[in-house]
């Protein structure tokens, strides 16, 4: 299964790197994006309004066009850079490039081996399992073909949750 980051990891991760990529992080983290999906979102592609970003066909995988709603907090992410930018998100940067600086700022900050940008889409989805979200919205959000696709790679639960989930139960106390 994917690895993903623990909210510790993620604040780490987030203080220190630089602003425009503290962007990217963020944008992945609280969109499940493939990396190629945000960095060929455009900033035609965001409606503050209507609080969601289009995932256009040419971008998506298989190309799959899908829309995903802005929570809060990438809500003030992207209100704080309105105006600034026309075109792509993401003009300064390509794939291999992003991937290889996320490398660097992992290996920085002494993240776990096998932890890779990927692993901010598994972050994303399998948080919001073990937040109880179902996994037919999660399947959605990441633009999965299918549900067995999500139960495949994102349902792996850590033992916290498993502890969590088994801890609910109270018979004769």
């Amino acid at each position: 299964p994917p690895q993903w980051l623990d909210d510790d990891q993620i604040q780490i991760l987030l203080a220190e790197a630089d602003s425009e990529f503290k962007t990217y992080l963020q944008f992945l983290l609280h969109t499940g994006c493939r990396r190629n999906e945000a960095l060929g979102t455009t900033w035609e592609d965001i409606d503050l309004q209507r609080r969601q970003i289009l995932i256009r066909g040419e971008v998506g995988k298989m190309g799959k066009r899908r829309s995903i709603p802005i929570n809060d907090v990438l809500y003030d992410v992207l209100y704080a850079l309105r105006g600034v930018r026309k075109g792509l998100m993401f003009p300064d940067y390509g794939g291999n490039q992003v991937s290889m600086k996320f490398r660097r700022l992992a290996k920085k900050v002494d993240l776990p081996e096998g932890i890779s940008l990927h692993s901010l889409r598994a972050t994303f989805g399998s948080t919001l399992i073990n937040k109880g979200v179902d996994i037919y919205t999660v399947s959605k959000l990441l633009g999965h073909s299918s549900v067995k696709v999500t139960e495949k790679h994102y349902l792996a639960l850590g033992p916290t949750h498993m502890r969590e989930a088994i801890n609910q139960l109270e018979y004769g106390s």
